[in-house]
This record gives C-alpha cells, structure tokens and sequence, in this order.
C-alpha cells in the first residue's frame, strides 16, 4: 500500500474535519 496514495486521498475527503484529516494523515505515517 502506497503511503502517499493513501495521503492524497485522506486530503480530498469531503465532511470530516481538519483535526480528523491531520490524525488519519498520523495513523498512515507511523
């Protein structure tokens, strides 16, 4: 799985927050 694909698309999901986006970013980086 590629981490910068799986970025990408957490960046254009519609109706979730700044705070959720930047800890689903988190979760995938770690």
């Amino acid at each position: 799985m590629n981490k910068q694909d799986l970025i990408s698309k957490i960046k254009q999901l519609e109706g979730i927050s700044q705070d959720e986006r930047a800890y689903l970013i988190n979760l995938v980086n770690t």
